[in-house]
């Protein structure tokens, strides 16, 4: 399962959206989850929290046409996540 989200707990201590951490914690018990993150944390890469793996990318304060580059790297986090593990998007 590849779920999009503008952010995402950038470590196991970063306090970043609980009530979200804690969905993805619940669906990981039993699923095999990844999470797309457009905008936080601000650094794009790769970790693990909540036992899924996170894809950063970084996007922050993106406005106008450079969210453009942010949606075509969306879709191909997500295109890439979903080949990789056999997804449902």
């Amino acid at each position: 399962m590849v779920l999009v989200t503008p952010g995402f707990s950038a470590s196991e201590e970063d306090g970043c959206s609980p009530v979200l951490r804690d969905f993805v914690e619940g669906l990981a018990r039993r699923n095999d989850v990844s999470i797309v993150a457009l905008r936080y944390p601000g650094e794009p890469g790769g970790y693990r929290v909540a036992g899924t793996e996170v894809v950063a990318l970084g996007g922050g304060g993106r406005k106008g046409l450079s969210k453009i580059s942010l949606m075509v790297r969306a879709t191909a986090a997500v295109a890439r996540e979903a080949r990789r593990r056999s997804a449902d998007v």
